[in-house]
């Protein structure tokens, strides 16, 4: 049994990093992190994008978890 959570957190984890990263490459697609200041192009770190895309894939990955340990329950 505790291979299959091993295996439940494993799979979490990947679904999550790879949502995360898509996540915030769509927002910054929708949003471009750089502000134009006396004709030059200044770059800024957007944190609400960041945490947003975070909180989105910690979601995801919880989701994924329990529906893996549910599957894994039910072939029992």
């Amino acid at each position: 049994m505790i291979y299959k959570i091993i295996f439940s957190l494993v799979v979490s984890v990947s679904v999550c990093s790879i949502f995360t990263v898509l996540f915030y490459q769509f927002l910054l697609w929708l949003n471009p992190p750089y502000v134009i200041v006396d004709g030059q192009i200044r770059y800024t770190m957007p944190l609400g994008t960041v945490i947003f895309s975070l909180l989105f894939g910690v979601i995801v990955a919880i989701v994924t978890f329990i529906l893996c340990l549910w599957k894994l329950k039910r072939q029992n």
